[in-house]
């Protein structure tokens, strides 16, 4: 297919096409926007679109990957990922202000959850698998379970402080973290004895990570 002519006053398709489907997600359900929708919002024709993504899966795939998720410190999934393993009330508030917040929560709402909780999780395993794994190893069941468990609730809040906010119901002006992190410290023990690593030996590799992932950003 040839590539579609771009026209040096407009955004590119692909940032039209994305920006487009967030659009229509105001008004529609996932299941409910068409290609063709995308297409006509965006201002592009159906083979500008297949020019670019293969089809509706692929479109939403990528607004997910490269608006919402990634592994950089301004992510969702990052802001998650310190969560699980250093729970603080600043944390768990600040992800709520981000613009991004707005369109993962819209993406749930018209039923995307599966699609947003899939993704995320997978990052997240890829995070912990990184950490704790030797090349070439999986994480064993056992520490799956334990971070899919904490993930899934883990967004549940995130959506729940989101909701508050775009009602303007007033948020607590400090949150008392005690109990999660109190979970906290019970997973990390329990994850480092799931993969046989010692647990300093884990908190070591976890500060490594977590600089890695700064100066990426």
């Amino acid at each position: 297919m040839a590539r579609p002519r771009n026209n040096a006053q407009e955004p590119p398709a692909t940032e039209r096409i994305m920006a487009a489907f967030w659009h229509l997600l105001e008004d529609h359900a996932v299941k409910d926007v068409t290609i063709s929708m995308v297409a006509a919002e965006a201002g592009c024709n159906r083979g500008t679109f297949y020019y670019h993504f293969s089809d509706m899966d692929d479109l939403m795939f990528r607004c997910i990957e490269n608006e919402l998720m990634g592994d950089g410190e301004d992510s969702y999934a990052f802001a998650i990922f310190r969560l699980l393993t250093k729970p603080s009330s600043e944390l768990l508030m600040e992800p709520a202000q981000r613009q991004m917040a707005r369109k993962l929560c819209l993406l749930v709402s018209q039923g995307g959850m599966e699609i947003v909780d899939s993704k995320m999780k997978a990052i997240i395993f890829r995070m912990w698998r990184d950490i704790l794994c030797d090349e070439g190893q999986e994480l064993s069941f056992e520490s799956l379970l334990i971070i899919e468990y904490s993930v899934s609730g883990l967004i549940a809040l995130f959506n729940l402080v989101y909701r508050m906010e775009t009602k303007g119901e007033p948020l607590p002006e400090s949150v008392d973290m005690e109990v999660f992190q109190s979970i906290a410290r019970i997973q990390l023990a329990r994850l480092a004895s799931c993969e046989n690593v010692e647990l300093p030996e884990m908190l070591m590799r976890l500060k490594v990570y977590d600089k890695f992932l700064k100066n990426k950003s």
